[in-house]
C-alpha cells in the first residue's frame, strides 16, 4: 500500500508532544507564540511537503499513476482520501510534484516513447517590392491578436521575373494542434526583410498535433506487452494488487510469465488479500489484453522454532513475538534463514546473553540449516517457544 501523509497539524502535535515530554524550557504553545510559529509554520509545514513528495516518488513507480495527475478516484483506489474529503492528502500539492518524464521512463521499460505531435504546415504569399527581392528561408511571420503563433518560412524563395509575390512553404515555430490556423491569419511580421511589403496564408494551415497525453502514453504503454511476443513489464500488476488490498507487500507478489508458452500466458502468485475472485477481479483489470493471468495461491510453509536462551530479565515473550514477526514478515520465495533467526533472539533484548539451543521445525521434521523456500511456497510462523534459562 502506498504511505499515508500525515496532515500538518499531526505533525505539529507529534513534535510538540515530544518536545513537552522533553525537558526543553519551551512552554509557551499559544496561537501567536514563536514556539508554535516555528514548529507548525516552519517544520510542520515542510515535513508535510516532504511526505507528499514521498508519496508521489511512491506512485512513480507504478504506471498505472506515474506522472498523474491523480484524481480522487485514483486515491480511492489506492485507500487514500483527500483533503477535501476529511483525509490527509492535498491533491494540487501531490499533483504539482507527478512529472511526466517519471511516466516516460516507465513507457520506456516497454519500448514506449511519447509522441511528441507535429507541426502545421501551409504556404504563404509574399508580396514584394520588385522580382529582384531574395527572402531568405527561416523568414518568421505569425498571427495577429494578443496570442499570436509563429511560424518560419523552410526554403529560400523569389519572385518569378516581372512578378511582386511569390510562395513560400512554412512550418509553425513549436508543435500543437492550435497552429492549426485559418487562412489569412498569418500577417504579421515581427522583422520584414527589405523589399518584403505584405505576407497573408491563402488557405489555413494543417497536421498541426498536441503531444501524446499522460492517459493515452499510459494507455499504450500497458498493451505494449501484447506487442513484444508476450514480454513486457510487471511493475504495472504488481504495483496495482499492493494498491488495492490492505495487508499485501511488494514482496506478497510475484508475476511469473511463460513467453514460450502457446498462447503466452502468465501466474500471478499473491500472498493475502481478500477472495480469490476479488484478486483475480483486479488482476484482469491490470493484465494486458490478449494475456491469459491466473491466480496463483502460495503453498504455505509452517515454520516452528524452539530456542532456550540465556540472560537475567530477558523477556520471553517479546523473544516469541521478534521471531514470528519475522518468519511473518518473509515474501513469496523468501527462506528461513537461521542465522537471521539468531541475530534477531540476541539483538531484540539486551538481557539476552546467549543461545544455549535453537531448533528449527517444519512439517517433514526439524532443519538444520537454512530451510529453502520454493518460487511458490511461503513460510509462515507456526508455534514459537522462547525459554529463558
Amino acid at each position: 500500500m502506498p504511505i499515508s501523509p500525515p496532515t500538518q497539524s499531526d505533525i505539529y502535535t507529534d513534535i510538540r508532544d515530544r518536545v513537552i515530554a522533553s525537558d526543553a524550557d519551551l512552554t509557551n504553545w499559544s496561537p501567536n507564540s514563536p514556539e508554535k510559529a516555528l514548529t507548525d509554520e516552519g517544520y510542520a509545514s515542510l515535513l508535510a511537503v516532504l511526505w507528499h513528495a514521498t508519496l508521489a516518488a511512491q506512485l512513480s513507480g507504478w504506471i498505472a499513476y506515474a506522472g498523474g495527475p491523480i484524481t480522487t478516484d485514483d486515491l480511492d483506489e489506492l485507500g487514500l482520501t483527500p483533503a477535501s474529503e476529511g483525509g490527509s492528502v492535498d491533491l494540487d500539492l501531490l499533483n504539482s510534484m507527478m512529472r511526466d518524464a517519471d511516466l516516460d521512463a516507465k513507457a520506456a521499460q516497454n519500448s514506449v516513447t511519447r509522441d511528441p505531435g507535429a507541426f502545421a504546415t501551409g504556404e504563404l504569399e509574399i508580396t514584394t517590392t520588385s522580382d529582384a527581392v531574395v527572402v531568405d528561408e527561416g523568414f518568421r511571420v505569425t498571427t495577429g491578436g494578443t496570442e499570436s503563433r509563429a511560424f518560419v518560412t523552410t526554403e529560400e524563395v523569389t519572385p518569378a521575373d516581372g512578378s511582386t509575390t511569390v510562395t513560400a512553404s512554412i512550418e509553425a515555430a513549436e508543435r500543437g494542434s492550435e497552429y492549426n490556423v485559418g487562412s489569412d491569419t498569418i500577417t504579421v511580421m515581427p522583422s520584414p526583410p527589405q523589399g518584403v511589403q505584405g505576407v497573408t496564408n491563402p488557405a489555413a494551415t494543417t497536421g498541426g498535433e498536441d503531444a501524446e497525453t499522460n492517459a493515452e502514453l499510459r494507455a499504450r504503454a500497458q498493451q505494449a506487452i501484447v506487442q513484444n511476443s508476450g514480454g513486457g513489464t510487471t511493475g504495472g500488476i504488481e504495483g496495482g494488487i499492493v494498491s488495492a488490498f490492505d495487508g499485501v507487500a511488494t514482496a506478497d507478489v510475484i508475476v511469473d510469465e511463460f513467453k514460450d508458452a502457446t498462447p503466452v500466458y502468465a501466474d500471478v502468485i499473491v500472498d493475502g488479500g481478500p477472495s480469490d475472485a476479488e484478486v483475480q477481479a483486479r488482476i484482469d483489470e491490470l493484465r494486458p489484453v490478449g494475456i491469459q493471468h491466473n491466480l496463483i495461491r502460495p503453498t504455505q510453509i509452517t515454520i516452528d522454532v524452539t530456542a532456550d536462551v540465556t540472560g537475567t530479565g530477558a523477556d520471553a515473550s517479546a523473544l516469541e513475538s521478534a521471531v514470528t514477526e519475522y518468519i511473518g514478515e518473509l515474501g513469496i520465495g523468501e527462506d528461513v534463514v537461521r542465522d537471521s533467526i539468531v541475530a534477531t533472539l540476541m539483538t531484540e533484548d539486551p538481557d539476552v546473553t546467549g543461545i544455549d539451543s535453537l531448533t528449527v521445525s517444519d512439517s517433514s521434521g526439524t532443519i538444520a540449516d537454512d530451510r529453502v523456500i520454493g518460487a511458490r511456497e511461503k513460510a509462515i510462523p507456526g508455534t514459537v517457544s522462547v525459554t529463558v534459562v
